[in-house]
């Protein structure tokens, strides 16, 4: 009898030994799912550290869930230097959108040009730039959208077509006429405008 509670003492004392490396192994293992840190929070896998456009890395990150479909829509520059199908592409992927220069190293995508953090594409879309007439220090950055050349500029747009149409729509609340440029082909329209409404 001694023999069998001290062969059964035996086994108890290799199992919790057992147990305690397993438990000490588990913890050195590295987690293969990476946390995501966001301004000091950690997102979720399901979700994608958001940044306003073109400030990758900055303070103001917030957590949002990952679109699960997108549809296409203008092109994108995402804050890992790649090319999207979209904003939304880009977050399903886990990326805010990116500065122009964070895809400097890459060319645009066929048949597109860079506007700021997005890809115009050149057949029917032009570049809008809105600069806040303010010196600094109050001055916001430009903010660059692409917006698709009016119908009635088509099949052959002009700046002079399309700098009217835009003039006509008021294209960002601009403060004169808007400017137009043309590009080997590409458009793009600036003016002075209120980028940072204070209230």
């Amino acid at each position: 009898m001694c023999r069998d509670v001290a062969r059964r003492f035996l086994l108890l004392s290799a199992a919790l030994a057992l147990v305690g490396c397993g438990a000490e192994g588990a913890g050195s293992e590295p987690n293969l799912a990476e946390p995501t840190s966001c301004s000091g929070a950690i997102c979720a896998e399901d979700e994608f550290c958001y940044y306003p456009p073109g400030a990758c890395g900055g303070k103001d990150g917030a957590c949002l869930l990952r679109p699960t479909t997108c549809q296409d829509d203008t092109q994108v520059c995402g804050c890992d230097g790649r090319a999207y199908a979209s904003p939304c592409e880009a977050e399903r992927a886990g990326q805010s959108i990116g500065a122009a220069e964070t895809c400097a190293a890459a060319a645009a995508p066929p048949g597109t040009f860079a506007c700021g953090s997005y890809f115009c594409r050149s057949a029917d879309q032009y570049c809008e730039i809105l600069d806040e007439p303010h010196e600094e220090p109050f001055k916001p950055p430009p903010q660059l959208f692409c917006h698709p050349i009016p119908v009635s500029c088509m099949p052959e747009p002009s700046c002079d077509c399309v700098g009217d149409a835009a003039e006509s729509m008021r294209v960002g609340n601009c403060y004169g006429p808007p400017v137009c440029t043309q590009d080997a082909g590409s458009f793009t329209i600036e003016c002075n405008a209120e980028v940072y409404d204070p209230t």
